[in-house]
């Protein structure tokens, strides 16, 4: 009887970490497709676009898949308008 409870319980347990760990996949996916074509609106201001890609790459931490710096300044700068293309600089 123990046995056949604690059986249970585990396969509920794995049965949850399936559903979370697809969850999780596909919402990394989602914001990293976000992150890919964010872009600067033309009645945005910097600070809203900065706090939109600030808050995307923040939502991946806690579901074990960070961005790197380096991927955080690519994603930032490919979204920006023309107009601040003379603030970028070459990124090694």
């Amino acid at each position: 009887m123990r046995y056949a409870i604690l059986s249970m319980l585990y396969q509920s347990g794995m049965h949850l970490a399936s559903c979370f760990n697809t969850a999780s996949s596909a919402r990394v996916l989602d914001l990293k497709f976000m992150l890919t074509n964010v872009s600067k609106g033309p009645n945005q201001s910097m600070e809203d676009y900065l706090r939109h890609i600030k808050t995307l790459a923040d939502s991946l931490a806690p579901i074990q898949n960070p961005i790197s710096d380096l991927e955080l300044i690519q994603f930032t700068t490919f979204g920006i308008p023309p107009d601040y293309h003379t603030f970028v600089l070459p990124i090694p």
